[in-house]
């Protein structure tokens, strides 16, 4: 038995959906009648970590004001970055979120945690990892599911970089 289901229902034209630039027009989207495109999707999605951030910046789960948001985040994300585009990632996202704001999609929402106990448990956590010695329980072997010319693979490595980056200055700031 599964809590997903499978999917499938029309989207509007990527153009007119990547171009919107506020609640209203998201409103105003609908797919075509004659030959939509079709998307098939759960009634969950993988969130990678620009849209995560994105998401947590604009301190709204609306997904009306999250496209408009998204496209603009996306577009400068491919204006700075020469090695990968997020066009791959986009486009299920935004579909996912159009197809939530028409109700035909019921999302599986899942919380973060961000009590002053949970952040500190994470820091904690992180810490151990980062720092020599023996971690506080065994790691399990994480195993690598995407291929290495995968796009997801890409830009998930090219945002692990920068997030250590700002954790490296992040600590050495904290030690001074």
């Amino acid at each position: 038995m599964s809590a997903v289901r499978a999917l499938e229902f029309g989207v509007p034209a990527w153009r007119d959906l990547k171009g919107v630039q506020s609640e209203s027009e998201v409103d105003a989207l609908a797919a075509p009648e004659q030959n939509p495109s079709m998307t098939q999707v759960k009634n969950s999605v993988w969130i990678p970590p620009l849209v995560l951030v994105t998401i947590l910046e604009a301190q709204s789960m609306n997904p009306a004001v999250l496209i408009p948001i998204l496209s603009t985040k996306f577009q400068e994300f491919d204006r700075s970055c020469t090695t990968i585009k997020v066009r791959t990632v986009q486009r299920p996202v935004m579909e996912f979120l159009w197809a939530v704001h028409k109700k035909l999609v019921l999302p599986t929402i899942v919380a973060v945690d961000s009590s002053g106990d949970a952040e500190e448990w994470a820091s904690r956590q992180h810490f151990a990892y980062i720092c020599p010695g023996p971690p506080p329980f065994p790691i399990p072997p994480i195993p690598n599911l995407l291929p290495s010319n995968s796009p997801f693979k890409s830009m998930t490595e090219e945002l692990r970089k920068i997030r250590e980056s700002a954790e490296r200055q992040l600590l050495r700031d904290a030690q001074t």
